[in-house]
């Protein structure tokens, strides 16, 4: 079983907001479905309203629903915020759309009692808003631990002391980058996206000057939060093995590898096919040539690369 709580909130008494509904929403249609269209987490999406007579994602509604996330037994729960981030005296507060002074919402502090207390073997908490880096910190400020349980991670858009961006009417910062991870840019060999690969994503493609995610972790399983077409499919990964007796051999080429070389020899064209997938995945370098045609034009070799003898491990141990 695997649940997602996604709040957007835009519509504050003060300082309004135009990018976090879009963020909910888009978030919402990527988690909901694998790239296949197979289902993925059983989402709930709220969104805040400028209109007094729809529902309202208020501290109370909030609450509850978080309460709700957390409260029975699941494999993953996930909490999504895009929203303000408010400091306080105390602690940093995500913002309810009924915001005012002393009643800013629900406390960093609060929102990690729940994901610790939570039934879920795994928790997944992902904040877009400012000093969200403060979630997950002892609230002893010459105490400077991250007070998280077995199986919790954390995305956060901004340090503790940053605001987080965002483009007018588009979407914020952070999520357009977990976003373009989730589409597939973090997605690992065999198609899965997991938590580190989201922020490993995120955190390579922001400037060194614009704010600083943060990841927090503690002994997660890695779990996937989405599956994408595998750039090279799992059958034609696991022939790294029929290709390569070892992962130190080399692999010998012919001209008879390439299809304009005639008379054509369909099972080396084949094999081709797989070891130029292998190439452009980074597994596979040609030996003494730039490309894999001219190594076969001039009875090159080809030999795996640091990540292609990973994969090789892999195949071999039946890991794959």
């Amino acid at each position: 079983m695997r649940r997602a709580l996604i709040v957007g909130i835009n519509h504050y008494p003060e300082h309004p907001l135009t990018a976090s509904i879009n963020d909910a929403r888009r978030m919402d249609q990527l988690l909901k479905e694998h790239e296949d269209e197979s289902p993925n987490f059983d989402c709930q999406l709220f969104v805040s309203s400028e209109d007094p007579a729809k529902a309202q994602v208020t501290q109370k509604f909030l609450r509850m629903k978080l309460l709700e996330l957390f409260a029975n037994e699941a494999d993953v729960v996930l909490f999504y915020f895009s929203g303000h981030g408010v400091k306080t005296e105390l602690s940093t507060c995500l913002a309810a759309q009924d915001y005012q002074p002393y009643h800013e919402g629900i406390s960093m502090i609060e929102l990690m009692t729940m994901a610790n207390q939570s039934r879920a073997r795994e928790v997944i908490i992902i904040l877009d808003c400012c000093h969200s880096d403060d979630v997950g910190n002892s609230p002893y400020a010459e105490n400077n631990i991250t007070m998280i349980r077995d199986g919790v991670s954390i995305i956060t858009s901004s340090r503790n002391y940053q605001v987080s961006k965002a483009n007018k009417g588009q979407f914020s910062t952070l999520t357009k980058f977990i976003c373009q991870a989730l589409e597939g840019g973090g997605a690992a060999l065999q198609g899965h996206v997991n938590i580190t690969r989201v922020y490993n994503y995120a955190e390579t493609v922001l400037s060194s000057w614009q704010q600083r995610p943060s990841l927090k972790t503690y002994r997660s399983s890695g779990v996937t939060l989405r599956e994408v077409d595998p750039p090279i499919p799992v059958k034609r990964l696991r022939l790294i093995t029929k290709y390569f007796k070892k992962p130190d051999d080399f692999l010998q080429l012919d001209p008879e590898y390439e299809h304009t070389v005639e008379p054509r020899v369909k099972e080396k064209e084949e094999i081709m096919a797989d070891l130029q997938m292998y190439r452009n995945s980074g597994l596979l370098v040609p030996v003494s040539h730039d490309h894999l045609y001219y190594a076969a034009m001039h009875a090159g070799k080809c030999k795996l690369t640091a990540l292609g003898k990973y994969y090789w491990e892999r195949v071999s141990n039946k890991n794959i």
